[in-house]
C-alpha cells in the first residue's frame, strides 16, 4: 500500500466562515489509515515525531511534525492526527485549498534508512483531478497499491528544512534524556549539530555559511550494525574525519582520544594521534562508552564502509 490518497477540506486549512487563515492550518490524517505512516508512542500524551515529507512541485523535504491527539482531556478523543507542513510551504494559504486533492507516496530512503514520503498535489486545473473523483467515489481518505498517472521516479529535492515545530521539540528534548532516540537522521543531524555547539570535535572549528555548516554527525556504532539515532551514538565531525571515522582510519579510546590506525600514521591523520576530542558541555550527552568500544573492535582498522 503505497498511496495515500486524501480531498483537503476547509477546517484542516485554516478557513472560518469561508475566510483563509482565521484558524491554525494542518493535513489531518484519518485514524483508519493511520497505519500508513509510522506509529505513534502509546505510552505518552499528546506524541509527536517528523516525517520527511518532499513536495513534488517544489522539490522541497520538509520534515514536518506528525502529532497524535490522545488526551482523553481533549475535544478530539483521542482520534485526531495532523501533519503540520503548511505553515512551512504554504503560509498565505495558496498552495492548499479546500477541494484539492493530495497524494502521499511512501518509499524507503536508502541513504538515510528511513520511510519518507512524496506529497503530490492536484487542483481542478490538473487533468489527473477527474480521474481521482472518479476513482475515489467521493469517499476521503483511501490507500492504493498503485497509481499510474503518478511518476514516482523522481524522488529528488533541492531544499530541505527542519520544521519549527519539530525544532522546538528536539530543543526540549536535548536538555531532558540523552536516550531519547531521534526518528529519523534529519532529527539526529540536528541534535547532534546543537550539543556539540556546531563545531567539529576534533578541530573545535567549523566553516558555516548561515544556512549549514562543513560538520556532520557521525554514528559511533554505524546504522548498518543496528546503531540508533540517539545523542549518545552520535559525535560532530567536519566532512573528512567523518569519512575517515566511518571507515575505521581512526577510532575514539575509552579516555575519548584519538587512536589513528598504523597505516595512517604517516599522512593527515597522524598529527591528531593522542588529541582528545571535544566533548559535550553536559556529561549526560558524552558518547557512550559501549558504543565506542563497538566501534574500537568492528570498524577500526577495516579502512572501509562497514556492510
Amino acid at each position: 500500500m503505497s498511496f495515500y490518497v486524501k480531498k483537503l477540506y476547509d477546517n484542516e486549512l485554516g478557513y472560518r466562515k469561508g475566510i483563509p487563515n482565521k484558524a491554525g492550518k494542518f493535513l489531518l490524517v484519518s485514524k483508519k489509515r493511520a497505519d500508513f505512516f509510522p506509529p505513534h508512542k502509546t505510552d505518552e500524551i499528546d506524541p509527536s515525531m517528523s516525517l520527511g515529507i518532499i513536495i513534488d512541485e517544489m522539490k522541497h523535504l520538509v520534515h514536518a511534525e506528525y502529532t497524535h491527539d490522545n488526551d482523553p482531556e481533549s475535544g478530539h478523543r483521542g482520534n485526531d492526527r495532523r501533519i503540520y507542513l503548511n505553515e512551512e510551504i504554504d503560509p498565505n494559504g495558496e498552495f492548499f485549498k479546500p477541494g484539492y486533492y493530495i497524494v502521499f507516496f511512501r518509499f524507503t530512503d536508502t541513504e538515510d534508512k528511513e520511510t519518507k514520503y512524496i506529497l503530490y498535489r492536484f487542483t481542478p486545473d490538473h487533468k489527473q483531478y477527474d480521474l481521482l473523483e472518479k476513482i475515489t467515489n467521493q469517499t476521503n481518505h483511501l490507500i492504493f497499491d498503485n497509481l499510474d498517472f503518478i511518476n514516482t521516479e523522481d524522488r529528488t529535492y533541492k531544499e530541505a528544512t527542519i520544521s519549527k515545530k519539530t525544532t522546538t521539540r528536539i530543543s526540549d528534548r536535548l536538555a531532558r534524556n540523552i536516550h531519547d532516540i531521534y526518528s529519523n537522521q534529519a532529527e539526529f543531524r540536528y541534535a547532534i549539530r546543537d550539543i556539540y555547539d556546531h563545531k567539529c570535535c576534533i578541530t573545535g572549528e567549523s566553516i558555516d555559511t548561515g544556512e549549514t555548516i562543513n560538520c556532520q554527525a557521525a554514528h559511533i556504532k554505524p546504522w548498518q550494525f543496528n546503531g540508533n539515532h540517539s545523542a549518545d551514538n552520535g559525535m560532530l565531525m567536519s566532512l573528512d574525519f567523518h569519512w575517515a571515522f566511518d571507515r575505521g582510519c581512526f577510532t575514539i579510546d575509552q579516555s575519548y582520544e584519538i587512536r589513528v590506525h598504523k597505516k595512517m600514521k604517516d599522512g593527515f591523520l597522524g598529527k591528531y594521534e593522542g588529541k582528545k576530542v571535544t566533548l559535550p558541555k553536559e556529561r549526560k550527552f558524552w558518547p557512550s562508552i559501549k558504543n565506542i568500544t563497538f566501534h574500537n573492535k568492528e570498524i577500526f582498522g577495516k579502512l572501509k564502509m562497514p556492510r
